[in-house]
């Protein structure tokens, strides 16, 4: 360590250069010092962060939290150093992520030289620009205070120490097992604790063999760079000097780096065993017999048994490849055996990050138990420039050999011999010439043909195996050969699913969301060294070890957006390609629309807003609910809160509308409750920011202002105009209505707000129509009712006859309408029959039109409006016409007959009731009609047609009948 203690003489000019060390003395690091990591951590030096000189340590661990990972600084004391010579620490620090560095003081309670405890200095988090942090599970006057200006120092005061006691003693490897809080200055007046059957002591005079500086993975990463250690005024300055060795104990997982030598060691399955490294000049290795980059290093461990295996990495720069007359795709990991240089047994090059590796375990050359101070070295072997080839390319080669170079003052040539699975006989010879005066590499290129090879040429076909091989000067130990694939078809790429979803069910193919698989068929023969891409390069997977053509890809959309804004909801062609290694190239391409967003949701209601506390009652759950893209799956309403549990709500029809009636809702606490909604797409993206309000109160008075505007006797029944109530409360719910004291009809508050018939019977617009009672003397009341049942006063709406006869009801939509009469009117005066449109009266009626069809000719405004024919009613608005008559003419009368002229005939159906078409014109003769009818769909509106011996007629419609002779029709009695 380049660490060196300043004399007093030094201070003006620390003072001058560095004031925050103004008044610390540079101290010696004790022999000893050493990194050390437990599991996924590093512990080196790096030159990223540092303050004062050129490095600092890197401490980090990034494992799961809470999983034992260390990493950390050792400083062993002075043999004789006690408790009480120690009197401060503070430490010069980076906090990146996680906590801050803390320290662990090694005691030996026993005496017996082996550290058995450990008094821990309690974690402490700091912010930037923080005077104060206070460590975590301290409370009161323990905790420990720090300076701090963002970056350091940070001095542990004589506040407060933490005793952690330990089930495996050692000096890297503290398991703690038990906590006792003392201030430093307590335990150095003695402090006397029991673990388990052990006494101890622990006060002034303890021994304290080393300081642990360390950090730990409580949360998911910490990572911390320290600089300075100061220990009792004297300053530590962590400063690598070029030529050391790096030394560190490590366990677990990791890897540890020496920036001096520009290698790093990867280990796996450690158990506290030490690895150095060192780099090496070139005059204290022995002489290399290879084309030599001329960086060299030493690798050595010390219990081989104590790690499963390494990989050995040399950082090589393209410029120092480059000067050695080297290509760094042949680049070899070499190492030196006390005697001789070879080739380890197994080494690859990154090119991508500028990295030859060599791994090493107990079955490699070499081996792990030959790592007692090895030497490695990177230099040329020879190599091909590819591995895949056309039948047409032309093949590079390069070689390194200093043997070869025999004469300094000439360009020689070496030979390499060439043969394929084709011409796997003969074969080729090739000469290579050394790329300069005595640089010992050397290089050439030869053809490869389909037919008739000449000189500098290897016949190949396609699906060949060709090989290079070289034999040097001592063929006894030196060979190198290389070998590649002959590859002309192009890979065949077909997308096959998306989300585990065939593309041929394109109604799901379309969409993604989220984390989404893409999943194709390749078909390769070479699928060991196919590399798949894709469009905006978001796909990027080289298949190596794969057995089939079949392979998945996780993209996340959502991620995209936030780092590449490529990924939102949106269409997008995405292009599956694959380029084999002698770069054919196949593709197949899909549209995709990605889908994040969840549906819409609009207008959550219930109905009724209010209920009554403890009152078991109906409530209507609706929401607006759209997709803008798959489309809505499920909408829920958590009615938990109100003892409901989950609530599914169901699609209206094909409209966007959702909608759930629950029956029995009886919450007994008056409150207004927040029924959250949740509305899932087909792809599983979620909204569930809406809710609905309900409010419960405690309702024990009934509706008031219970009227009527009109009351209207009809044929069979009564027309009951304007019902209404108020309820100031929980609103009104449904009326009552009474005929001689009992219930003749129920009428929900819903369905009298509602503008259009939707019913059976006819309510709508706070309007109702009765039915029955024909000819009797009647007394007619109603009650109204709130939401938490309460009545109001019953009043009486009508006492009289019902006259005789009946009604029957015919829709109306907005425009035009073709009507016929379901009953025989007691008066066919056009006035009278339009009279009883219940909303807009006659006047909601802009023009009728009757048919004549005699004179084939239209009859405007007829005065009167018959059954049994047809008649176009042009509407200002959605209504019902009320037609009320007979169904049948009294005896002794003949019955209802309708003139039919040949020709066409707008004819209407009257009957109460639907029947067939066939079964309604029984009275006319076989075959003397067309078999097919004309009606008009009102609400479409468009023209349907109708089959006479299939289809049905239903009350109230007008149709066109072409008749071939003049009939009269007789509809059915019954």
């Amino acid at each position: 360590m380049n660490v060196k203690k300043i004399k007093t003489t030094l201070l003006i000019a620390v003072l001058i250069l560095s004031p925050i060390f103004a008044v610390m003395a540079m101290a010696d690091l004790p022999e000893g010092f050493m990194l050390g990591v437990k599991n996924e951590a590093y512990s080196q030096w790096d030159d990223y962060m540092h303050y004062v000189g050129q490095y600092s340590v890197l401490l980090e661990t990034y494992g799961d939290p809470g999983s034992g990972d260390e990493a950390r600084i050792v400083i062993p004391m002075p043999e004789g150093f006690t408790l009480g010579d120690l009197n401060s620490i503070s430490w010069e620090y980076y906090l990146v992520t996680g906590y801050a560095p803390h320290v662990d003081i090694m005691v030996d309670t026993n005496g017996d030289g082996v550290i058995d405890d450990a008094l821990v200095v309690e974690y402490a988090y700091n912010d930037a620009d923080s005077t104060t942090s206070h460590g975590l599970g301290l409370t009161g006057a323990w905790y420990t205070t720090f300076s701090d200006d963002g970056n350091g120092p940070a001095a542990v005061t004589d506040t407060a120490m933490a005793w952690a006691t330990t089930g495996a003693p050692g000096p890297l490897d503290m398991t703690d097992t038990n906590f006792i809080y003392h201030s430093l200055a307590e335990w150095k007046t003695g402090v006397t604790y029991t673990l388990g059957a052990v006494t101890k002591t622990i006060n002034e005079y303890t021994p304290v063999l080393a300081l642990e500086f360390e950090v730990d993975n409580w949360i998911v990463q910490t990572e911390a760079y320290i600089d300075n250690i100061e220990i009792n005024g004297d300053v530590y300055d962590l400063e690598f000097e070029e030529g050391e060795p790096i030394d560190t104990i490590v366990t677990g997982t990791g890897e540890i780096s020496s920036p001096d030598a520009n290698a790093t060691v990867y280990y796996d399955g450690a158990d506290n065993v030490a690895i150095t490294i060192e780099d090496l000049e070139e005059d204290d290795v022995e002489e290399s017999t290879f084309g030599a980059v001329g960086e060299y290093f030493d690798v050595k461990i010390d219990d081989p048994t104590a790690v499963d295996g390494l990989e050995i990495m040399f950082h090589y720069d393209d410029a120092d490849i480059l000067a050695a007359g080297l290509d760094e795709e042949q680049l070899v990991m070499y190492w030196y055996d006390g005697t001789d240089w070879s080739a380890c047994s197994d080494y690859w090059v990154n090119t991508v990050d500028n990295i030859l590796s060599a791994w090493v375990d107990d079955t490699t050359i070499p081996s792990l138990s030959n790592l007692t101070g090895t030497q490695f070295g990177p230099g040329g072997g020879m190599v091909i420039d590819a591995e895949y080839y056309n039948s047409f390319d032309i093949v590079s080669v390069m070689l390194g050999d200093t043997e070869q170079n025999t004469d300094p003052e000439v360009a020689e040539v070496a030979s390499v011999y060439v043969w394929s699975d084709t011409d796997f006989v003969l074969g080729s010879t090739i000469a290579l010439m050394e790329t300069g005066v005595d640089t010992g590499v050397f290089a050439g290129t030869f053809n490869l043909v389909e037919d008739s090879p000449g000189a500098g040429e290897l016949l190949v076909s396609t699906g060949d195996f060709f090989y290079v091989e070289y034999y040097g000067c001592d063929p006894s130990w030196k060979y190198f050969d290389d070998w590649a694939i002959i590859d002309d078809i192009a890979p065949v790429v077909e997308i096959t699913e998306i989300d585990g979803v065939l593309v041929t069910d394109v109604a799901f193919s379309d969409f993604v969301t989220g984390v989404f698989d893409i999943t194709a068929d390749i078909d390769e023969e070479w699928i060991f060294d196919l590399l798949v891409t894709g469009d905006l390069s978001l796909i990027a997977a080289e298949l190596t070890d794969q057995t089939s053509g079949t392979f998945d890809i996780e993209w996340d959309t959502e991620a995209k957006v936030l780092t590449v804004p490529l990924w939102p909801d949106d269409t997008y062609s995405v292009t599956v390609t694959a380029t084999d290694g002698a770069d054919n190239t196949g593709a197949d391409s899909i549209i995709l629309t990605v889908d994040n967003t969840g549906p819409i949701v609009t207008n959550p209601l219930v109905s009724p807003l209010i209920i009554g506390e403890s009152v078991s009652s109906t409530i209507v759950l609706t929401a607006t609910v759209v997709d803008a893209g798959i489309g809505v799956d499920t909408v829920t309403v958590d009615c938990s809160s109100i003892g409901e549990g989950t609530v599914d709500l169901v699609q209206v029809g094909t409209t966007d509308v959702y909608k759930a009636t629950v029956i029995g809702v009886d919450v007994d606490t008056e409150d207004t409750y927040e029924l959250p909604i949740s509305a899932l797409d087909l792809l599983g993206n979620e909204n569930s920011l809406a809710f609905i309000t309900l409010e419960v109160i405690d309702d024990t008075d009934g509706p008031t202002g219970l009227t009527v505007t009109d009351v209207e006797p009809i044929c069979g029944g009564l027309i009951i105009k304007g019902l209404y109530a108020d309820d100031a409360l929980t609103g009104v719910v449904s009326y009552d209505i009474l005929m001689n004291g009992t219930t003749w009809m129920d009428v929900s508050e819903e369905d009298l707000t509602a503008t259009t018939w939707t019913s059976g019977a006819v309510v709508l617009n706070r309007m109702v129509v009765l039915a029955g009672n024909a000819g009797e003397y009647v007394n007619v009341t109603v009650i109204a009712y709130d939401q938490a049942t309460n009545p109001s006063d019953e009043i009486i709406i009508y006492e009289g006859m019902i006259p005789e006869g009946e009604w029957s009801p015919v829709r109306l939509y907005t425009g035009w309408n073709l009507v016929s009469l379901p009953l025989i009117p007691d008066s066919s005066d056009r006035e009278d029959v339009l009279s009883l449109i219940l909303d807009q009266g006659a006047s909601g009626i802009v023009v009728s039109y009757g048919y004549d069809q005699y004179l084939d000719i239209w009859i405007p405004n007829p005065a009167e409006i018959t059954d049994g024919y047809g008649y176009w009613l042009y509407a200002l608005d959605d209504d019902v016409m009320i037609v009320e008559g007979i169904d049948r003419l009294p005896a002794p009368l003949p019955p209802a007959t309708y003139e039919f002229t040949s020709g066409w005939v707008l004819a209407g159906y009257k009957a109460t009731y639907p029947m067939t078409i066939e079964e309604y014109t029984d009275s006319l003769a076989d075959n003397s009609y067309f078999s097919t009818v004309y009606i008009w769909n009102a609400e479409t509106p468009a023209w349907n047609t109708l089959d006479t011996t299939a289809d049905s007629l239903d009350p109230g419609q007008g149709f066109w009948i072409w008749m071939y002779a003049d009939q009269d029709l007789i509809p059915p009695m019954d």
